[in-house]
């Protein structure tokens, strides 16, 4: 009984840059519907009115809205810059948000001086 030999296999060799343009472009151009459908629109179009409801026109009332958005923006910054107390000036003690408030430590963070020594 003989072992059946395979054939050697040679490696495909690549194509060159114009044969796969060739090849790719075939491929494309096949998958293109021929003749190419024509374009419906969902919806019968209209053009814009260049005036909103109120008979304003449609660039100064989007102007007023943009002001009043930004006269918001500032003032709610004013507002708020100073609602907020300050402290006594000193930079030291807490603001008047924190009142009666500090941090501490817990035991199993305290540094271990004690242990470790420092040296100057």
């Amino acid at each position: 009984m003989s072992i059946p030999t395979r054939p050697p296999n040679d490696p495909p060799r690549p194509l060159s840059d114009e044969q796969m343009e060739h090849l790719l472009s075939a491929f494309f151009r096949a998958e293109l519907p021929r003749p190419w459908p024509e374009a419906r629109l969902p919806f019968a179009t209209r053009p814009l009115a260049a005036s909103s409801r109120n008979g304003m026109p449609a660039l100064t009332a989007s102007r007023l809205s943009l002001a009043a958005s930004v006269a918001v923006l500032i003032g709610t910054c004013w507002y708020l810059s100073t609602s907020i107390p300050k402290s006594g000036g000193s930079s030291a003690g807490p603001s008047g948000l924190l009142r009666e408030s500090e941090a501490t430590v817990p035991a199993d963070r305290q540094p271990m001086n004690d242990i470790i020594p420092m040296r100057p």
